[in-house]
């Protein structure tokens, strides 16, 4: 289990079960949302998140694909803790690792958009990266895929 919260502390959620993955997206609108050069998720499903304190506030974006998602943020303050993708995506969450107290115990496993990546960002030669979007069935594990699979999505 891993617990994370708010910049303000008054938000705090836990998840129940490892993250199905983690990527790191430089998107321009993953860049231009965090107001930094990209977004690192830890995919999970959406019932293995729990708010445990607080109030959330969410609003409405739309990502590089086009998807919408709905952004959880701290009602107090507005930090973003975890997106939920409308369609095909509906049952996971894209949990903002740096939201994480640990955020170390989800370290990336790939990382996608590298066209539209800052180019002073340097990208590692031992994690997979990707011109745009991966291949579940290319990256993720079996027990994440068999996680996924059970969802319908």
């Amino acid at each position: 289990m891993l617990a994370g919260g708010c910049l303000c502390g008054s938000l705090r959620y836990e998840t129940r079960a490892p993250p199905l993955f983690v990527h790191v997206c430089h998107c321009t609108r993953c860049q231009k949302s965090s107001g930094s050069a990209f977004t690192i998720s830890m995919l999970i499903e959406t019932f293995n998140v729990a708010l445990t304190q607080g109030t959330q506030d969410d609003c409405r974006i739309t990502g590089a694909s086009g998807t919408r998602y709905d952004i959880t943020r701290c009602a107090d303050c507005g930090t973003a803790l975890w997106g939920r993708a409308h369609g095909r995506s509906e049952t996971l969450a894209f949990v903002r690792v740096g939201t994480l107290d640990e955020p170390d115990r989800a370290p990336p496993m790939a990382h996608i958009h590298i066209g539209t990546r800052q180019r002073w960002v340097a990208l590692p030669r031992d994690i997979p990266c990707f011109e745009e979007m991966y291949a579940l069935d290319q990256v993720w594990s079996p027990e994440s895929l068999a996680r996924f699979r059970i969802l319908g999505s």
